[in-house]
């Protein structure tokens, strides 16, 4: 399906793309975002590499091979494809260790991470406030 006023229509894993569009997938659009406190963890060239992985996969989750910017297989939403550190080292960009990955499977992967986080995050903050407390007591 092209879009209005589109010249050229081309396709990524089967999903027709206006010339704006393609351009937009192909200079690294539609990836996940790193937040900002993260981002002295990737290398300069991140988003290059994070192309060249998702390009070698045919811009398609590799464990389900859901296909970027198509409605997910199960979950009905748009695919975004992210690229996944396998050793969960942002810093270790080799080839072998990095894999393309839909936000449903990569959220599947990191689960038990993010629910450690959540655990210590939540901690944290229950200590900080106790401490907050505490030092109001001295005023």
């Amino acid at each position: 399906m092209a879009l209005a006023g589109a010249t050229s229509v081309r396709s990524v894993s089967g999903v027709a793309l206006n010339a704006p569009r393609m351009s937009s997938l192909l200079s690294g659009g539609w990836m996940m975002p790193i937040s900002p406190e993260r981002r002295k963890l990737y290398p300069r060239n991140w988003k290059e590499i994070s192309l060249r992985v998702r390009r070698e996969a045919g811009f398609r989750c590799q464990w389900c091979d859901a296909g970027l910017g198509e409605a997910h297989p199960v979950t009905g939403s748009k695919v975004v494809l992210s690229v996944h550190h396998l050793n969960h080292l942002p810093e270790d960009c080799r080839r072998a260790n990095l894999v393309a990955l839909c936000q449903r499977c990569h959220l599947k992967e990191d689960m038990r991470a993010h629910v450690i986080n959540r655990r210590v995050n939540a901690a944290r903050r229950e200590r900080e406030a106790g401490e907050a407390a505490g030092q109001m007591l001295l005023l």
